[in-house]
């Protein structure tokens, strides 16, 4: 025989050899195709073959838009609670959870909570306190000071609230903006001087000492007074008017 004992025992550790690569060969191929197939058909089974989705961004939209761009995408809209805010308008979404931009499955809850809208509040009542007080309570009350419109009166006086635009005690939107109405105190009252039968340089020259405005001037014929001399006036002597008021005259010529 040609061969011999060693040449005989190489033969089987090499066929021996051979035959353990082929089955690691075989069990590395098995073990990939069994990973494929899970992640493409167990994978999805254990999981229900649901659909990824991104949340969508709610905020700012109103409830039934918003559910209906969730039911859209196959997820499930919850109202979850309502809250004031100064910001968006009565049944709008002001806080989602979870949060968008966020992958999840179909048939998720997307939890919102809409707003109710600013609180309403009780207006304090201004009127006959001085303009100090009113602005710290209008502060203390939630509300902002608005425009202060300044007005003469009689009754009140000066720097004291006489009106306000919110009346007392109505509801008024927490953070909403109160004008005030404040005094400015009695306006100053004038008796007019009588200038009848006084030359009109004179009688001008009354009027403008005793804080009165020339207004119209008329010149008629009369025989009876000098010419240039005032016999006629509008208002009359004696009459209350304002400060600063303007009086006419009829002077001869």
């Amino acid at each position: 025989m040609g061969f011999s004992i060693k040449s005989i025992v190489d033969f089987r550790n090499l066929q021996g050899f051979k035959g353990y690569f082929i089955i690691t060969i075989c069990f590395v191929l098995g073990l990939a195709l069994s990973i494929l197939l899970f992640d493409n058909y167990l994978m999805r089974y254990i999981i229900g073959s649901r659909d990824i989705v991104k949340i969508p961004d709610l905020i700012g939209m109103s409830a039934n838009d918003a559910e209906l761009k969730v039911q859209l995408l196959g997820l499930e809209y919850v109202k979850s609670s309502e809250q004031f805010n100064l910001k968006f308008n009565p049944g709008t979404v002001v806080n989602q959870i979870p949060r968008a931009g966020i992958e999840v499955k179909t048939g998720r809850k997307i939890f919102c909570t809409l707003s109710k809208g600013r609180e309403l509040i009780k207006m304090p009542f201004l009127i006959g306190r001085t303009i100090r007080t009113s602005v710290t309570m209008l502060q203390q009350s939630g509300l902002c000071v608005g425009e202060l419109i300044y007005s003469f009166s009689d009754s009140i006086g000066k720097d004291t609230v006489i009106g306000q635009i919110k009346q007392g005690g109505s509801m008024v939107p927490y953070g909403d903006t109160i004008s005030i109405i404040v005094s400015k105190g009695a306006l100053k009252q004038l008796q007019t001087p009588n200038l009848i039968g006084y030359p009109f340089p004179e009688a001008l020259k009354i009027l403008t000492e005793n804080g009165f405005k020339l207004g119209s001037t008329d010149y008629i014929k009369d025989g009876t007074y000098l010419k240039n001399t005032v016999i006629k006036q509008d208002p009359a002597s004696g009459e209350s008017v304002p400060d600063n008021s303007i009086i006419n005259l009829t002077i001869t010529k």
